[in-house]
């Protein structure tokens, strides 16, 4: 049973990992259209107008896509200048009641986000500008990648409760 249980935590981990890596990917995108965007504007005086639709939908992308692997390589912003002075026991006890606050809130946020999802298809609502993307794709991106999100503070919490049981108290998330 255990092992059923680190071999989701890896599946998880993965799937994580390649949501970063498609940031990365979808960021150096972005780089190289904005630069042609501004090269294209300064020499030819001819701006791009595509980037008004493509740089958002990249920007939306890369946020929320790398929620799940920012939880996984534990480089969410954290102030430990109250909670490093408590002991290791102490801090895994006050690391699960904040990451069971964040399971809820992210579990609302998915939620909350495939409401808006489902009315921007229902409404067939578009992005203002030469290309009418429909909004439920930009709208997709935000429950799928607080989905990763949701399942990444699972496996932490996992981990959490695993080394507050054998009082290693570590604190932090990752796979």
């Amino acid at each position: 049973m255990n092992e059923d249980k680190d071999f989701l935590g890896n599946i998880i981990g993965k799937i994580s990992q390649g949501g970063g890596w498609l940031v990365a990917i979808v960021t150096l995108v972005l780089v190289f259209a904005v630069t042609y965007h501004v090269s294209g504007r300064y020499l030819f005086g001819s701006p791009t107008h595509w980037m008004i639709v493509v740089v958002p939908l990249g920007f939306v992308f890369a946020v929320y896509f790398g929620l799940g692997f920012a939880e996984k390589e534990d480089v969410h912003s954290q102030i430990g200048l109250v909670v490093d002075r408590f002991s290791a026991k102490w801090q895994s006890i006050i690391s699960i009641i904040t990451l069971v606050l964040s399971l809820l809130f992210v579990a609302a946020l998915v939620w909350s986000s495939l409401l808006l999802v489902q009315t921007s298809y229902i409404s067939g609502r578009v992005m203002v500008g030469m290309i009418q993307v429909p909004l439920w794709i930009p709208n997709l991106f935000v429950p799928i990648g607080c989905a990763l999100l949701f399942l990444q503070l699972l496996v932490t919490l996992k981990k959490e409760f695993s080394s507050l049981s054998t009082s290693k108290g570590k604190r932090g998330g990752g796979n």
